[in-house]
């Protein structure tokens, strides 16, 4: 293989390659990956006739997905070849907000999670999302595994995603699972509470933030734990109770004197 061509574009007819090419490169792509951009635009900036673009949208799926009804295309891969940094991530998301099309986005975001573990803080505007098939018909989908994508969850993933990589470090596959976990069993802003409590302790591990949501779940938001959480050392500012000799019981009164013999 050529440098830097998989099996799948090997495969590719020459005018095929030349899209997927230029859907990477155009001036109109963004940090996303997601973009608007009309058949005519396409036709103009890369010489293919406009009748022959749909069959090739066609043959670089699944790479590439092409909504004509709304004259938008998602490279599905985009995000994976760059930088992951967070700042690069708030520019993706920055990217999104000029998109008029919840479900794409969407499908985005599940996507990049699922597939990548790329967590990408952008916050939804609506409480539930729909995704355009390919029939037409939109999809009203849920966070609960069944298709279905709720804004407000997966806004809440993605802050507690962000909070993560930011204080404690990199997401990996099984640490983004434990994270779906927690922004789909506790209430919204928990983690961010119990973070910080962890913080304060001196400790940067997820399982003891786990301990400290599953007692506020069990005893109450924010119940402080007897002996402070997890059993950890007191931190900074604060000292230990000073622990009490045990004394002989006092036969005398300081100063009086020895009994006579």
């Amino acid at each position: 293989l050529a440098s830097g061509q998989t099996p799948f574009i090997v495969k590719l007819p020459f005018e095929a390659k030349g899209l997927y090419a230029y859907l990477f490169t155009n001036d109109h792509c963004n940090q996303a990956g997601l973009y608007e951009i009309g058949l005519e635009t396409i036709a103009s900036e890369t010489k293919l006739p406009e009748s022959s673009l749909p069959e090739l949208f066609s043959l670089l799926e699944p790479k590439v997905k092409w909504y004509p009804d709304y004259n938008l295309v998602w490279v599905k891969n985009f995000i994976k070849r760059q930088s992951k940094s967070p700042k690069f991530l708030i520019a993706v998301a920055k990217s999104l907000a000029t998109i008029n099309n919840n479900g794409a986005i969407a499908e985005l975001l599940e996507y990049n999670l699922r597939r990548y573990s790329i967590s990408i803080p952008y916050p939804y505007t609506t409480s539930t999302v729909s995704i355009p098939s390919s029939a037409g018909a939109d999809l009203v989908c849920s966070d609960k595994g069944d298709g279905v994508v709720k804004g407000k969850g997966e806004s809440e993933l993605a802050g507690i995603s962000q909070l993560y990589e930011e204080n404690i470090g990199q997401i990996t596959p099984i640490v983004a699972e434990r994270l779906k976990d927690i922004a789909s069993h506790y209430p919204e802003g928990w983690f961010k509470e119990a973070l910080g409590k962890a913080m304060g302790a001196g400790v940067r591990r997820l399982a003891y933030i786990e301990s400290i949501l599953e007692r506020w779940k069990v005893e109450g938001f924010k119940t402080p734990k007897k002996g402070g959480e997890g059993g950890q050392r007191p931190g900074k500012g604060v000292r230990p109770k000073p622990t009490q000799e045990r004394r002989r019981p006092i036969t005398r009164i300081p100063g009086d004197k020895e009994p006579e013999g």
